[in-house]
């Protein structure tokens, strides 16, 4: 039986959640991740393929969620690790890390897997200290390549904000 559950929490705004253990996920919750961009990739739980979440690995992997809660444990989910993860949707804006800096209406694309300086997500006590990249956004490069858009910013924003944008998922070739 697939373990995954979607509703609406949170003020209204639906969720998607999924287990995250075992697989080729991440070993253990995403607790500190809140706020990183998401892709869902099958893990095998008890000898059975379910959906579970995981950073990207590329600027190209199709990320479709962002981490609301690295440690939600819903009634009835599978007991392992879970993230709640909310869908990247055109119909409401959204916000995830930035890496580097945006002017509104600048096109946002997944950050190429990178080392970068390192950044505490949340509060100290709870939030993932990171060096690399995985999970970001940035304005799209002018360099030559493809690239994943998640949006259009809404706002202004600095290395490591939350940055505000209008999801629009897409593919951008830069030549």
């Amino acid at each position: 039986m697939e373990k995954t559950q979607s509703g609406t929490r949170h003020g209204g705004k639906p969720y998607y959640t999924t287990t995250t253990g075992g697989g080729a996920s991440l070993a253990g919750a995403l607790v500190g991740y809140e706020g990183l961009l998401a892709k869902i990739v099958p893990i095998t739980v008890n000898g059975v393929v379910v959906a579970g979440v995981s950073l990207p690995n590329s600027q190209t992997d199709f990320v479709t969620h962002i981490i609301n809660d690295g440690s939600a444990v819903l009634a009835g989910s599978y007991d392992g690790p879970q993230a709640d993860c909310v869908p990247i949707m055109g119909d409401a804006n959204r916000r995830t890390f930035l890496n580097g800096t945006c002017n509104p209406g600048d096109l946002l694309v997944s950050a190429p897997i990178a080392t970068r300086a390192s950044i505490t997500l949340g509060d100290a006590a709870q939030g993932a200290t990171l060096t690399s990249t995985a999970g970001f956004v940035q304005s799209l490069p002018t360099a030559p390549g493809v690239y994943f858009s998640v949006g259009i910013a809404e706002e202004a924003g600095i290395d490591g904000q939350l940055v505000k944008y209008r999801p629009t998922l897409a593919y951008i070739t830069v030549s």
